[in-house]
This record gives structure tokens, sequence and C-alpha cells, in this order.
């Protein structure tokens, strides 16, 4: 009965230990869990090269946070990449944190698609990663790009021509459209609005409305006292012609609203700046007409007869023509 006693207590004393040394040790505690809200301003995804990238989020780790981890690296090859980490501060030691910073992206980062990594690692060695596509960009200069666009008159006869502003240094910028001489004016642009102006005995003025992405939203054009509604969009400045080797197709219009002609093909030299246009693919040369490039998706041609001009958006040609009378079309690209 005693040898009983003395084991049963005994028993009692090893569950007694086991117990208390199960309580002394850690639970198994989870891996980090991160909510990366916002990669860029918006979560848009995108920052500009010698700016910053917007990073926002809350993390959570039961184990207490060691460190983060960012890296940031080109996609497709390219071997450059960004790197930063946090060891010490505010996020470091806590179990939960509201992650926000602003990445700086070097000026020498060079532009287009990167991935994005974003880890964290717990006093425990545990680590959870997040990762993200980020596009960056260029900062915008509008001495990279030129405005193609178009006018129409708001009373009297309505047709529609096409114009370019193309922007030179020292705040000048030249006026193309289907005049013989091309103006000189000025511009200035801000945050939200371009503003090119010709002063003297050919005065004019046009207004374009730019929004955070530098699109332009809305446009204003007034020659001497003659307003006109007008279109406009910025179009990079490439060193490769836009329109060689491509052939479009739609329908012109006359003085306006009259249908001139269905089916009308503009089609453009691969090799020479040379284009053609008619109704019947098979006869088209487009070996004899010379252009102009204008900013690499902008052509203007000009004879005793006739001068054309027009620019490439997406997969859309459009053209202004005058010859005797004015016409006007939108092309798809074939």
């Amino acid at each position: 009965m005693k040898l009983f006693k003395k084991i049963s207590l005994l028993l009692l004393a090893v569950m007694f230990i086991l117990s208390a040394c199960e309580k002394d040790k850690d639970p198994d505690l989870s891996a980090p869990v991160i909510d990366l809200a916002e990669v860029g301003s918006g979560n848009s995804k995108k920052a500009t090269i010698g700016d910053d990238l917007h990073l926002e989020g809350t993390i959570t780790a039961e184990g207490l946070i060691r460190r983060i981890d960012i890296e940031i690296h080109q996609e497709g090859g390219g071997s450059f990449r960004i790197e930063k980490s946090y060891t010490e501060g505010k996020y470091i030691g806590v179990k939960e944190a509201e992650f926000h910073e602003h990445l700086d992206i070097p000026a020498n980062a060079p532009a287009g698609e990167y991935h994005l990594h974003f880890t964290v690692t717990d006093k425990d060695g545990k680590t959870t990663t997040v990762e993200s596509e980020v596009l960056l960009e260029k900062a915008f200069n509008v001495i990279d790009y030129f405005v193609a666009g178009t006018l129409t008159q708001q009373s009297g006869s309505k047709y529609t021509s096409v114009f370019f502003i193309q922007f030179l240094e020292d705040g000048k910028a030249l006026f193309i459209n289907s005049a013989a001489n091309n103006l000189v004016g000025t511009y200035t642009v801000s945050n939200d609005e371009l503003v090119f102006e010709v002063e003297g005995g050919n005065a004019r003025i046009a207004k374009f409305t730019l929004d955070a992405n530098k699109k332009i939203t809305s446009a204003y054009y007034k020659a001497l006292t003659t307003e006109y509604d007008a279109t406009g969009e910025f179009l990079p400045i490439t060193d490769a012609n836009q329109l060689a080797g491509k052939t479009f197709k739609g329908e012109e219009f006359k003085m306006g609203g009259e249908s001139y002609r269905e089916g009308l093909i503009y089609s453009f030299n691969a090799t020479t700046p040379t284009y053609g246009s008619g109704t019947d693919q098979a006869s088209i040369d487009n070996t004899v007409s010379t252009y102009i490039a204008i900013g690499g998706s902008g052509f203007k041609f000009t004879s005793t007869a006739k001068t054309e001009l027009g620019f490439v958006s997406g997969n859309k040609l459009t053209v202004f023509r005058s010859e005797g009378l004015f016409y006007y079309g939108k092309y798809d690209q074939q």
C-alpha cells in the first residue's frame, strides 16, 4: 500500500513537471501576415524615375517583426535592382505595424516593367513575401512629345483639318498645318495646362487641359477671331517611323459631313518615306509621293496641287487633305 502511494505521488510529480514544461514552451506562432494595400499612388503600381514609389499596408507578426526587406528588379532579363531594408525603428520588435514609406527611385533606373518583393521576417525566423508588378516611367518632359490634333470651325464651313505642335528649346514651339509656312510661337506648360501662342499678324492661341498623368483632356483653339472645336493628344517622339509598312482603310469626307469615298486606302512604303492612296489596293503606287515625317508618327506631303497631313495613334490614321476642296477621314490599320 505504501509502495502504491509512493508510485502515485511520483507519477503526479512527473505529470506536474511535464505540465509546467509545456506551459513554459512558446506557442507555435504563425508566419507574418502582410496586406500591401498600395503599390504606387492610388495603388497604380507605377512610379516616376527620379521620384519615389509609395508603399502602404499593414503587417501582423505574432513572433514580432525582426526585419523588412524590399527588392525591386527588372523584368525581361535586365539587371537593375533597387533594395531597401528596415532593421530598426518603429516597425521593428512590434506585433502590428502600419507600413507607409516612399522608396526612392534612382534617376538612372531604366524605364520599364519591374517586379517587387516585400518580405517580412519575425524574431523566430519565419518569413512571408508578397509580390507585385511595378512600372517605372520617365518623368514627363514635353520636349519628348509633340501634339497632334484636329480643328473644326464652330461656324461657317465646318470641315475638319489636322495640326501639329512641335516643342523646341527655350519655350519655343512650331505650329504645323496645311499652310505652306510653319509658325513659330511660344508655349508654357504647368501641372494641368499647356498653352501655345503665336503673336502678330498670324495670331493664334491653343489651350490644352492636362490630367494628373499628363493626358490632354480638352482643347481650345482660336486663330485671329475664328474659334474652333479642337482635339489634341501627346504623341511620343520616336526615331522609328511608325507609319512605315502600314496600310489603313476607311471612309473619306468632303467639306465636313459629306461622304466622298468609301474604302479609301493609304499605303505607306516600308523602306522609304513615300506613300500612296486610292480605292484599289492593287493599283496604289506607294513609291512616288515623298512625305516629311513628323515626330515619328505624323507626316506632311506638299505639291503644287495638294497638301496632305496626318498622324497615326494606336491603330487609327487621321488625315486631312487640301486639294481644291477640303477632305478628312479616319482610317483603320489593316
